[in-house]
């Protein structure tokens, strides 16, 4: 099927710069010249309006069209058949040995796994440019229609995009089975062959096993190669993410064929989604759009999001075109609290989940935690209907009375928790501020509990006298217990009326008893004393009123935490909706960026049209002159040759007459006259004249040779003297006229090219304007509800600071209260028996 080349030849290895497609193109317009293989010596080149080869320009090089015009030989290039011809513009290390790899490995695939191949041979000496011979790619020309417009031509038709995109799967996993990347898989190098079936051209940049350990030999197509990818990235899992990009697209559309008309550009080189999405799918609304329109894909775009932010490795393979198989759900760590979002039914899956957790670490893409309950699922949107997630200032008819789709928090009910995770909260419509957009100042509090500092209460040195009675009751029983003592010391030791064993022993057993009765009652007595005694009562009083400012300060203290919390989150919304302007705005730019791009696209190409036009009118003054010129000496010879009429005296009158018959009177109405060739005797005398009328001759009967070369000298002899005579430069009108109708075409195409500036100019001017509107819209959208923020910020941080005060206050009185209480410790029971006992 691929035919290699056998050897390298010139155009193995070619040193200095390759042509430009302008070189090949003046190079094809002689293919007898430039072209040595069989198949394309002699072709036809399918020509542009220029007269000029028809050429596709591509990454590396320019592509032309050509019919081969030699008979077949068994096999071989045959006469109508068409090919397409790749001029390398862009040299590429090991070509050579890259387009036998990939010819091998191409020629080891079976159907249906090949089906895809187009046939192609590498030719080392295939096209001559100025001397040298280059390599071409040699390809069977395919009769089909590219991705674009098939997909132009196909929108109302879902089963068949749904059918392709079936076939797209197929393709890629047989790919993936193989071992083989096609490297650059895009809309132009995907074409539906007219007899069906979906076709991969242009293998410049191919994987096959054989190349490992080369770098890849180009980085493939921005809208939709993985926006890390570099020439590292050389593998069997090179296409895997475009791969996901283009299957999710045609699954979409098949969905919503409606998207294409909101997010393709006439002549747009992408298919929904751009190189920007790409790169910033968080941040894109366009990627934000297309995911969420339609809801069983939104999980497949998501994880494509995740995967442009990682590194192109982790990207898995396509499969069976259905999304990865499921995974376990691993536990991820979060510091946010569970619920809606996180838990299940609209919850983040564990992969996605994993994905943010991850992100955020690294400081790539973070999950913002919800804040408000999500919207109640509604119906899907109906077909035709663009799904655009809201944004801030968006008129739904909160605030006015009006009914809204979105829900009680301002969501959309199709921003689902997963997208809001990857893509950050929705912005909630901000109610109109009170008072006017007044900041509502609460008053600071009067006598809030705990706010008035608790003095400390003067603490009395030692206990106030007791009453009589008590102190008669302990001083009773202290002596009680002195002599308890005194008579257990005698009795124990022998010491006066007690001696002896016995009655020490009884001695003891008394004193004991009677110690330990006086002891209890007299420990009722003082504990009782103390408790009712001022300082003791005044001390109770003291922790009671330690307690309740206690429960002041703690009730104080989570009033501060609310607040703090409250305005944290006023904080968060406020920089949210910085944020969402500041991305909004960037995108409305880029966009004008682009728009701009496009408008000077279009110009240039207006203007080189011009410039070659212009180069085509100068380089044809001399040939226009020069055929003015042959066209008046042709003119003024026959105008001459008229002025003789055909010589009687040679001819005779009735040869005369008879040539008159015929239309020949003068020397101009003839070129030639010759004998003809005698086959019978009659025919000796019979010449042929050949009239200035093309394809007209007389034959004369009666004109011998020799009067037929005489007649013809007679003429040639006039023709002569007219020749010496004519003019060798146009006359000065003629080439005036000639003059003025170049001057008439240069301003011709001076005009096209101002047209065609005035015409961007006003593009662009309209784009800015509209730039400029957006932008107004943005920031009035910004200064309504930023002032409403700000505002509830104010008041906010009023309030914290009027609770942090109270709180303030209420720690100084709960330390107050406290040092009251600890100014009683000193007062303890045996302090209070000693005062009692001694009256100190």
């Amino acid at each position: 099927m691929v035919r290699g080349a056998a050897g390298g030849g010139s155009g193995a290895g070619v040193d200095g710069p390759l042509p430009t497609g302008a070189d090949y193109s003046e190079a094809l317009r002689d293919t007898a010249l430039c072209f040595k293989h069989p198949a394309l010596a002699r072709g036809m080149v399918a020509m542009g309006p220029l007269r000029m080869p028809r050429v596709v320009s591509g990454n590396f090089g320019s592509v032309f069209r050509v019919t081969s015009t030699n008979p077949g030989d068994g096999g071989g290039p045959g006469n109508g058949r068409e090919f397409a011809v790749k001029c390398f513009t862009r040299a590429v290390p090991d070509r050579l040995r890259r387009y036998r790899a990939i010819g091998r490995a191409l020629d080891g695939l079976a159907a249906p796994d090949g089906d895809w191949r187009v046939a192609f041979e590498y030719v080392p000496e295939g096209v001559l440019v100025r001397g040298r011979w280059y390599p071409v790619i040699l390809m069977e020309w395919l009769d089909g229609t590219a991705l674009i417009p098939w997909l132009e031509a196909h929108l109302d038709e879902p089963d068949a995009i749904t059918g392709l995109a079936a076939e797209f799967a197929d393709v890629v996993d047989g790919l993936e089975a193989s071992g083989i990347a096609h490297g650059d898989l895009q809309h132009g190098n995907l074409v539906v062959a007219r007899e069906g079936g979906l076709r991969l051209i242009d293998y410049d940049g191919m994987y096959v096993p054989d190349l490992a350990g080369l770098g890849a030999a180009e980085h493939g197509h921005r809208n939709y190669q993985h926006p890390k990818r570099s020439a590292a990235d050389f593998g069997p899992g090179l296409d895997r993410f475009s791969a996901h990009l283009i299957h999710l697209t045609l699954r979409a559309l098949a969905k919503r064929p409606e998207l294409w008309g909101m997010f393709h550009e006439e002549g747009g080189e992408h298919l929904l989604l751009t190189g920007n999405d790409l790169a910033d799918p968080a941040g894109s609304e366009r990627f934000a759009t297309v995911a969420c329109a339609v809801p069983e894909l939104t999980d497949a775009f998501a994880r494509l999001a995740v995967w442009a932010q990682r590194p192109l490795a982790d990207v898995e393979p396509l499969g069976d075109g259905t999304g990865l198989p499921p995974r376990k759900p691993r536990a991820v760590a979060s510091s946010a609290p569970a619920g809606p979002a996180a838990q299940g039914g609209g919850g983040l899956p564990p992969w996605l989940a994993e994905a943010v957790s991850m992100a955020g670490a690294t400081g790539g893409t973070r999950a913002v935690p919800r804040t408000q309950a999500p919207a109640a699922p509604t119906a899907a949107p109906s077909v035709g209907e663009p799904v655009v997630p809201r944004l801030v200032g968006s008129n739904s008819g909160a605030g006015t009375g009006g009914s809204s789709a979105s829900g009680a928090n301002g969501r959309p009910p199709e921003f689902t928790p997963l997208m809001e995770a990857f893509f950050g909260p929705q912005k909630p419509n901000a109610a109109p501020p009170p008072n006017g957009g007044r900041p509502q100042v609460p008053s600071r509090p009067g006598a809030a509990p705990g706010s008035t500092p608790i003095p400390p209460p003067a603490v009395p040195r030692s206990f106030t006298k007791t009453a009589l009675r008590t102190r008669v009751k302990v001083r009773a029983g202290m002596l009680v217990l002195l002599m308890a003592g005194a008579l257990f010391g005698c009795s124990a030791f022998g010491v006066g009326p007690f001696a002896g064993v016995l009655p020490a022993l009884a001695g003891v057993v008394g004193a004991v008893a009677v110690a330990g009765s006086v002891s209890q009652a007299l420990n009722g007595v003082v504990s009782a004393a103390y408790r009712s005694s001022p300082e003791m009562l005044r001390r109770a009083a003291a922790e009671r009123v330690a307690a309740q400012v206690a429960a002041a300060e703690r009730l104080a203290a989570a009033k501060v935490g609310e607040r703090r919390k409250a305005h944290r989150e006023l904080q968060r919304r406020r920089t949210e909706l910085t944020a969402w302007h500041i991305t909004e705005a960037r995108i409305l730019k880029n966009r004008n960026t682009y728009e701009r791009e496009s408008v000077d696209r279009h110009l240039a190409e207006a203007l080189d049209a011009v410039e070659q036009q212009r180069v085509l009118l100068e380089g044809s003054v001399a040939r226009d002159e020069l055929q003015a010129l042959r066209s008046l000496q042709t003119r003024l010879l026959n105008e001459g040759l008229k002025k003789h009429p055909l010589p009687v005296a040679l001819l005779g009158a009735g040869l005369v007459a008879f040539l008159g018959h015929e239309g020949v009177w003068t020397a101009a109405d003839f070129t030639r006259v010759t004998s003809a060739v005698p086959t019978t005797p009659e025919e000796r005398d019979r010449a042929v004249i050949v009239t200035s009328r093309p394809g007209r001759v007389v034959k004369v009967d009666g004109l011998p040779p020799a009067k037929a070369r005489e007649l013809q000298e007679w003429r040639d002899e006039i023709a002569e003297e007219l020749r010496v005579r004519l003019p060798g430069a146009l006359p000065y009108d003629v080439a005036q006229e000639l003059h003025r109708k170049r001057a008439e075409r240069r301003l011709d195409l001076a005009r096209q090219a101002a047209r065609a500036r005035a015409a961007a100019l006003e593009a662009t001017a309209e784009l800015d304007a509209g730039l400029t509107e957006a932008i107004g819209y943005l920031d009035g959208a910004l200064a309504t509800d930023g002032g409403a923020l700000d505002a509830e910020l104010w008041s906010a941080a009023a309030e914290l600071a009027d609770a942090e005060d109270a709180h303030g206050a209420a720690e100084k009185a709960l330390a107050n209260a406290r040092n009251a209480v600890a100014a009683y410790d000193d007062l303890t029971t045996a302090r209070f028996v000693w005062s009692v006992t001694t009256g100190l």
